[in-house]
């Protein structure tokens, strides 16, 4: 054999192997897309059943045949489906906002309950709700409005406390001083609560607490119209969130607007925890373990990762709200008390893995 066919037979093997590894890439990127999807699939599945049981559970018990009864259909569209999807809401929306601030702030412990704005945002509702002579239980824009607020200052307040210029933002003092103004905004949502009367006390007590009982059709139609707004600008900022999950010198190198993003992406996080802490209460925890495991199951691309987020968002306040109606023959747990104890150890178990 002469060298010109030594190497051509040598060049003709190159190909073949680098057309093989093509193949092979090719093959692996359409499985692992086909995997997120069958994921994705499993657990919309997975938020309907659970949806269907935890429509059942109650202290009246809804059988098949009594579907069509007029008494268990007052119940059914009265009470127990505009509960069951303030539910689906709130986890979502919760679960958006902590994915949001993890990715923008690149810290895992970032949660609006773990960082203080969920109590920001109580203690500014607690205030309109002080001074507000109107009926509660229908105000469904201040609210809002005064959670946002509330947002806006506790973020503007945590930014102050530690950002530095030469270290950025540090994960363990980003935490510290989140817990530091949880329980100072803590402080002074137990010291105005002593301020309300009997009606708005027990009120502020069941919703900080984080129980979905009084919810009507309008805060469902308001709920899902922010959701929608906001999910449909997140869907625009996808390429945003995987450049910002690359570092903060992958986003000034690739051309983008770092101060002006970090404001946007921020500012939406806040709205979603506003509207929803507004219209479901303080349910904490759903922010920092539904990313978590949205990006164990398909990895950081947020095309994939903040609606599977919102998923398992809707699917931990679901079972905790149906573990609060099961738990107790008479009465009921607050959800946000079931959720604290399924989060504070996995909050742990974070807090050691950030310091290793």
């Amino acid at each position: 054999m002469n060298s010109g066919d030594a190497f051509l037979k040598n060049m003709w093997a190159n190909w073949k192997t680098e057309i093989e590894k093509l193949r092979c890439d090719k093959w692996n990127g359409k499985w692992q897309l086909l995997k997120k999807k069958r994921i994705i699939i499993f657990l919309i599945i997975i938020l309907l059943v659970s949806s269907f049981l935890s429509f059942t559970i109650g202290q009246m018990k809804i059988e098949l045949s009594e579907l069509f009864d007029p008494y268990t259909q007052l119940v059914i569209f009265q009470f127990r489906l505009p509960r069951l999807l303030c539910a689906i809401l709130v986890g979502g929306g919760m679960a958006l906002a902590g994915h949001i601030l993890q990715t923008v702030l690149q810290n895992d412990l970032a949660d609006p309950g773990v960082i203080g704005i969920n109590s920001g945002i109580s203690f500014f509702v607690l205030l309109y709700i002080l001074v507000s002579g109107t009926d509660i239980f229908l105000d469904y824009v201040w609210m809002p409005l005064a959670g946002m607020i509330g947002a806006v200052i506790t973020i503007g307040l945590l930014m102050f406390l530690i950002y530095e210029k030469e270290r950025g933002i540090d994960p363990i003092r980003m935490t510290i001083c989140g817990v530091a103004l949880n329980l100072g905004f803590q402080g002074l949502i137990l010291f105005f609560s002593a301020k309300l009367n009997r009606q708005k006390f027990s009120y502020v007590q069941l919703w900080n607490a984080g129980i979905l009982t009084g919810t009507d059709w309008l805060k469902i139609a308001l709920l899902i119209t922010i959701l929608v707004i906001i999910g449909v600008i997140l869907w625009k900022y996808q390429d945003v969130l995987n450049i910002f999950s690359l570092g903060k010198e992958s986003v000034i190198t690739l051309g983008v607007d770092l101060k002006k993003q970090t404001i946007i992406l921020i500012s939406l996080a806040g709205s979603l925890a506003a509207f929803t802490i507004a219209f479901g209460g303080s349910i904490p925890f759903v922010g920092l373990i539904a990313p978590h495991i949205a990006r164990r199951l398909v990895g950081s691309n947020h095309r994939y990762s903040l609606w599977v987020s919102m998923l398992m968002g809707s699917l931990m306040v679901i079972i905790g709200d149906s573990l609060s109606r099961s738990l107790m023959s008479t009465g009921e747990i607050p959800t946000g008390i079931i959720l604290s104890l399924i989060g504070v150890p996995y909050f742990i178990y974070l807090l050691k893995k950030e310091r290793a």
